[in-house]
């Protein structure tokens, strides 16, 4: 089903548009709008759970850290939406309630978000074909790094835990998403 509102869109793009008009314009603007609705009903679903669990503004947090580093660390990727779907609202959802149920003390979280943003700035991005991109990967994942840590000391001035916990455990979990992404990519390098 997403896949024929993709190919819907891209189709009416190409059509009402004078700049894209070839087969591999098709191409990316089918796989832009399938991830753009993948992303929309992954979201939607988890910021709905978050709402009953009276969540709403943790979820909407976490949502950003995953989308600020994600797009530039990597990660696992599943072969299936369904499968993305479930893994990505089960990770969610465990963080959230997590962060609800075991709020992190001062020094923990900034020893966790230390730690693991470190891992994740010095760790090579999957699928990074040359030294340039990986330069640009390693310069946006600083800045974000960066913007994520600020924000983080700021909700620790505030004496705001919950949120603090929220980012630590998000970092965490990107960290795994990372790690099993690259014994993913190994396996199928060893397989081919």
């Amino acid at each position: 089903m997403i896949n024929k509102m993709a190919d819907i869109l891209a189709c009416f793009v190409i059509k009402n548009s004078e700049k894209y008009n070839g087969k591999d314009e098709y191409v990316i603007l089918k796989y832009g709008f399938q991830t753009i609705l993948e992303v929309l009903i992954c979201s939607v679903s988890c910021i709905t759970i978050a709402y009953f669990l009276n969540m709403f503004w943790e979820c909407i947090m976490l949502l950003g850290l995953f989308l600020l580093l994600r797009s530039y660390s990597g990660g696992i990727h599943l072969k299936k939406f369904y499968q993305c779907y479930i893994c990505s609202n089960i990770v969610i959802i465990t963080i959230l309630l997590l962060s609800k149920s075991k709020i992190l003390s001062c020094r923990v979280s900034m020893a966790i978000d230390t730690i693991f943003s470190v891992y994740i700035l010095y760790t090579k991005p999957i699928g990074v074909l040359d030294e340039e991109e990986l330069a640009y990967f390693k310069k946006k994942i600083e800045k974000r790094i960066i913007i994520i840590n600020l924000i983080n000391m700021l909700f620790l001035l505030k004496n705001k835990l919950m949120y603090c916990s929220v980012i630590a455990y998000g970092l965490i979990g990107i960290t795994v998403s990372m790690f099993l992404g690259k014994i993913s990519d190994l396996q199928h390098k060893a397989v081919n």
